[in-house]
Parts: C-alpha cells; structure tokens; sequence
C-alpha cells in the first residue's frame, strides 16, 4: 500500500490544480493520489466562492457528507443546504495536510486537515468571526483518472470565536 503526505504551500497548490503533479510514490499510484489531492482542494476553493456546481462536481451524485453530524446525502441535498445558508457568511479554508491511501485501483481513503475562518457581516461590516480547526475523513472513488468523494465526514476539533476588529481599541 502507498502512503503520501503532504504539507501544502501556495506553489504545492498551483501545482496540483494544474492537474501535472508528480508525487513521491509508486508510479502506478502516484496519479490516483494527485487526482485525490486535486479534488480535496477543489471541495474547499468552490465551498469558498459559491460555487456549487464545482462544488457538487467534487462528489458521486450519491455521495455523503456529514458536516459535524448534519448529514447530507446526494448533489440534491448538498445544493439545498448551501443554498438555504445566509449569504452573508464567508468562509475561507486553509489546507494544511492531507494523507491519501490508495485502497485498491479504484478506491482510496484520505484524511485532511483545515483550518478555516468564518465570518458573518451585518451591512457590510463584520458581526462575528470564528475559526475552526477540523479533520476531514474522505473515501474515494476513481473512474477514467477522475476521482470523486464517495463520503467525508467533518469533524471538527476547535471552534474558536474571534472578537471583531476595532481599530479604536
């Protein structure tokens, strides 16, 4: 079995989105881990910007996500509770490390971690900010060199509120 690890920087990140990553591993692995890692981080920067037809893209169309214990089950489901979210919530996702282990020639599980800030304005200013310490516990499918999240759950491990700035104090 093949094991990769990987801490990710801004030029890592460019570098697997642009789909050539070449990756410390067995030759005949080393594609599924990057299509892996590709999808890992395409969750996140299309969760970031509204995304969500990427974002759904990202999943088998019967895929599950368990966002700390609200459970979501198909594309249907995943759009609807994006959708119902207030608009005035940001969030911005940090990737800092992700293993994947392939399983077998079409399937793998990973584990990434993220820090994210999340952020909620009131009239355009800040209301209230938290940052959020979580892991991401990820089974995979491949088909054709594309692989898709069959399931994640989302545990996190710090929500931390953080007082909005005031630039008089």
């Amino acid at each position: 079995m093949t094991v990769i690890k990987c801490i990710f920087s801004v030029s890592v990140w460019a570098f697997l989105l642009a789909g050539s990553a070449t990756l410390a591993s067995g030759p005949d692995k080393s594609g599924m881990e990057a299509a892996c890692l590709r999808t890992a981080a395409k969750y996140f920067i299309a969760l970031d910007n509204a995304d969500m037809d990427s974002f759904v893209s990202a999943f088998t169309q019967d895929a599950s996500l368990d966002l700390a214990g609200t459970k979501l089950k198909g594309h249907r489901e995943m759009r609807d509770y994006f959708k119902a979210r207030p608009e005035n919530r940001v969030l911005f996702h940090h990737m800092t490390s992700a293993l994947i282990e392939p399983l077998s020639d079409t399937t793998a599980k990973g584990t990434i971690y993220a820090l994210f800030n999340g952020s909620v304005t009131d009239g355009g200013k800040v209301a209230n900010q938290y940052l959020v310490t979580a892991i991401y516990y990820d089974d995979y499918q491949i088909k054709n060199g594309e692989c898709k999240i069959t399931n994640r759950r989302m545990a996190p491990k710090l929500i931390n509120p953080i007082e909005p700035y005031n630039p008089t104090q």
